[in-house]
């Protein structure tokens, strides 16, 4: 596997095949990010500067350079510490600007917010020029929202989680910034579409695990307040469950207001719910599997399975779960390749 730099203008400068360890963070809904450990000389010093890329041959995410670290030693040399993060930071640069009214799908909801404060924003010193949209794909979740100054990533974040999508920022032949959506593929056994995929020690393809079932934090019904004040305000009640199985949440929508800044109503039931669904989306009952994955097995990560995926995990105890691929960590170092994935299951016990 090579790894390439990018000048500021995606020229190739280098590659680099002689690095201590490489580590490649990919994530399902928040960005990626990337680091590198190579062994000093001027070429590398000249070449691994900020603002720089790093991609790898054999992989679509790239990664802008945002800290170096040069660490010397009389004895055991001088090394450079490079990080990069996912280009899907570029989001993370904008905020969104105006008040923005939508009804419509979720996916669309994304590239408008997207369209207006990066792409072709009223005010052209806000655009990115080689930040383009790729085709849509066809999500049909449907919103009714309005969002006004909140940071255009976490945004974007927010409904990625919120409707289960992925995101990624690739570069394609013109040196364009391409963002997309797309939904991971169902391996486990709850389909007979796909071919199963299945993580267990009794296949030898999970050298290590770690199990975690954690409800310290759920929250399944939402008080979500909205405009006015005092007995006045706003308010929608999201979610049905009662009893002992209630975990209540607050949601304070007070910037949700109920007319467009040209006067026009919006469906504000509808936009409360919106927030209601947004924020028990962070809460719920999380199953988690942290495993290293034997690389050499017959799944083929980025092949056979990839981000995004659901899969069937078992350990040895039994316990078993259809689960997303939320997160892939490879390291490459002296010991070879390594492949960490997280698979998650999350219940957010909620009926509307």
């Amino acid at each position: 596997m090579d790894l390439y730099v990018l000048d500021s203008d995606f020229n190739q400068i280098t590659i680099i095949d002689d690095y201590e360890s490489l580590i490649w963070a990919k994530r399902y809904h928040d960005f990626g990010d990337c680091e590198l450990y190579v062994r000093a000389c001027e070429e590398y010093v000249r070449d691994l500067q900020k603002g720089h890329y790093l991609i790898r041959s054999d992989d679509d995410m790239i990664c802008r350079i945002k800290s170096i670290d040069l660490e010397t030693n009389v004895e055991e040399g001088n090394f450079l510490v490079v990080v990069g993060a996912d280009c899907r930071i570029v989001l993370s640069q904008r905020v969104v600007w105006n008040q923005t009214n939508y009804t419509g799908t979720v996916e669309n909801y994304i590239r408008k917010l997207i369209t207006d404060n990066l792409i072709n924003p009223s005010d052209s010193a806000r655009a990115i020029d080689n930040f383009i949209l790729d085709d849509p794909v066809g999500l049909t979740d449907r919103i009714t929202e309005q969002v006004t100054f909140k940071p255009l990533d976490e945004k974007v974040i927010e409904l990625c989680k919120a409707y289960d999508y992925g995101s990624k920022v690739t570069l394609n032949e013109d040196n364009q910034f391409v963002f997309s959506l797309y939904k991971g593929e169902d391996r486990s056994y709850n389909q007979e579409v796909n071919d199963h995929i299945v993580f267990s020690p009794e296949f030898d393809n999970i050298i290590s695990s770690r199990f975690t079932s954690d409800d310290s934090t759920i929250k399944n019904v939402a008080l979500v307040a909205g405009e006015g004040e005092g007995v006045d305000r706003k308010r929608l009640t999201y979610g049905t469950s009662s009893g002992l199985n209630r975990y209540e949440l607050f949601v304070d929508a007070k910037d949700l207001s109920s007319q467009t800044e040209e006067g026009e109503t919006i469906d504000y039931e509808a936009a409360l719910k919106a927030r209601g669904i947004e924020a028990l989306a962070e809460y719920g009952t999380v199953i988690s599997f942290e495993g290293a994955v034997e690389p050499n097995y017959s799944y083929k990560y980025g092949t056979d399975y990839n981000l995004g995926d659901i899969v069937q995990v078992m350990n040895e105890y039994g316990v078993e779960v259809s689960a997303k691929i939320t997160e892939v960590i490879e390291t490459f170092d002296s010991e070879g390749r390594s492949i960490i994935p997280t698979f998650q299951f999350q219940e957010v016990a909620i009926n509307d």
